[in-house]
């Protein structure tokens, strides 16, 4: 069931954003069990395939296990939509909610640092003029006392 660990990933970053984005509230182990049990429902749509006719398995090179019929989509439009929708749903579907995932925080991350920039940036203005004109009013003592 190779085909979970894609999903996996995207539903764990996808889970993580939305508590970070403040929609969701404390992760509890049930709803570890339901995203795990969505991704392995989500794979095994994929793993049954070839089994009901939907592509093919065979042996891999070594023969040691058995894994998708790569060849089989030249003469058979079947199996070429099996492999295209396995890499579309398996490959690109959860890489492409990955990406937005990291995206959404680069955003939020860079929305809350320019927020702090606003905030404090006035008041270390206030803060160096102040420190200015402690300076300049210390010379101008320093000067008189001479």
């Amino acid at each position: 069931m190779r085909a979970t660990s894609g999903p996996e990933l995207g539903q764990i970053i996808a889970d993580r954003v939305t508590h970070l984005l403040g929609n969701s509230s404390k992760f509890a182990p049930r709803h570890a069990c339901l995203l795990v049990l969505g991704a392995w429902c989500y794979a095994l749509i994929f793993a049954v395939g070839p089994t009901s006719g939907w592509g093919e398995y065979g042996p891999e090179p070594y023969g040691t296990a058995c894994c998708i019929n790569w060849h089989l989509p030249r003469s058979n439009t079947s199996a070429k939509s099996y492999i295209v929708c396995l890499f579309l749903f398996c490959y690109i579907v959860p890489c492409s909610v990955i990406f937005l995932s990291y995206l959404f925080i680069l955003l939020t991350v860079r929305g809350a640092r320019q927020a702090v920039q606003q905030h404090v940036s006035p008041q270390n203005k206030i803060t160096n003029a102040q420190t200015l004109i402690v300076k300049v009013l210390a010379r101008e003592e320093e000067e008189e006392e001479e």
